[in-house]
């Protein structure tokens, strides 16, 4: 700053302590100021609001970090749910009567493999588990279509998860975004609504699938029938509905902080 911007700033800084008493603090409220030259030849100060605004969005970061970190924990539960729900069989529960040894039997119908649950002696039960995959012929297409569904979903919480820690990583850091709109936190939280969709759909078709009664045409190997006596819903399916419920809370909390953080207003370069 040049001298005669330090002395009408004296003059200016005096003006004020004159007019009104100001007494000292270290708020950081109080933001740093400059002075400027006006047409007329007088001086004026004028506050820094740059520095004003940074403080207002630190400020803003550390209220909702909470917020963020918590969206960060349902996101790491539900795709773990995911995953766990992905793997298990026990999507659709099938009980019917065994042609071969004609006793009641129970099988497990999921996603990428049906196992059928025999009982064994001293009450020990033997699971007999069939791989499959979308290769397969005799798989109906709503199986195809789930298997699909709960790939994506798997990733989408992934990357969103990834997302979640890159962001939160920053505001640890102390850094900021010039657009409060494009930044990993909202990515994170599209990225989980869109897992949650997914997951519902999988949830839906398997659920009109038990309804309906749909049968699979498995292959004589699998020594199970095309159609059931009964069927009900399955843990796995519980599992898939609670990490859906999970991503949508998740993706919420995301971008319900992260558009409370871009209210804030910014001063232009």
């Amino acid at each position: 700053m040049t001298s005669e911007k330090l002395e009408a700033l004296e003059m200016l800084v005096q003006e004020q302590l004159n007019a009104v008493p100001i007494d000292e603090s270290t708020s950081p409220w109080y933001s740093p100021v400059f002075v400027i030259k006006k047409q007329s030849g007088k001086w004026r100060m004028v506050a820094d609001l740059r520095a004003m605004n940074k403080f207002t969005v630190t400020i803003m970061l550390k209220k909702h970090y909470r917020h963020q970190m918590g969206g960060f924990a349902l996101t790491t539960v539900a795709w773990l749910l995911c995953c766990i729900s992905m793997g298990l069989p026990q999507w659709r529960v099938w009980y019917y009567e065994d042609p071969k040894i004609f006793k009641p039997t129970v099988a497990f119908v999921g996603i990428w493999r049906a196992c059928v649950v025999h009982s064994g002696n001293n009450t020990k039960e033997i699971r007999i588990c069939h791989q499959y995959n979308y290769r397969d012929n005799f798989l109906p297409l709503y199986i195809r279509i789930n298997q699909h569904l709960l790939l994506m979903s798997s990733f989408l919480g992934l990357f969103g998860k990834i997302t979640t820690i890159i962001a939160l990583w920053k505001v640890c850091m102390g850094r900021e975004w010039r657009n409060a709109i494009c930044n990993p936190f909202s990515l994170s939280g599209i990225l989980n609504i869109i897992a949650s969709s997914f997951l519902y759909l999988a949830v839906l078709f398997n659920y009109i699938s038990i309804m309906r009664k749909w049968g699979i045409a498995f292959p004589p190997s699998f020594h199970m029938p095309s159609h059931p006596d009964t069927q009900k819903i399955g843990s796995a399916m519980v599992l898939a509905i609670t990490a859906a419920v999970f991503f949508l809370i998740s993706g919420i909390i995301c971008l319900s902080s992260n558009l409370a953080i871009g209210k804030t207003p910014r001063s232009k370069n």
